[in-house]
């Protein structure tokens, strides 16, 4: 992931952008790795500071299957295109 920061006027932080493409594939594994991706890397600096964070890109999965958002760590975060499947042409 690649971490933006939105500064005021004084330099303090308003707003974190993470934009990221986690890995891709239709198989268990695939998932398994996006879920590692997401636990390891991503989510641990959502919850490093209390700023306001927006994550966009390509997470390449369906997060409106609760199992799939629960293992990946994103039950408590709001996906504003949820049930569109970024790795197909569903979501352009």
């Amino acid at each position: 992931a690649i971490v933006f920061n939105v500064l005021d006027d004084r330099k303090k932080t308003l707003l974190r952008i993470f934009n990221t493409h986690l890995n891709f594939g239709t198989t268990p594994q695939d998932q398994d790795a996006r879920n590692r991706q997401l636990k390891k890397h991503i989510i641990p600096l959502f919850r490093e500071e209390k700023i306001s964070s927006i994550l966009i890109g390509d997470i390449n999965f369906d997060t409106s299957d609760a199992n799939l958002k629960k293992e990946a760590c994103l039950e408590e975060y709001t996906n504003v295109f949820e049930g569109q499947i970024t790795c197909s042409d569903e979501g352009k």
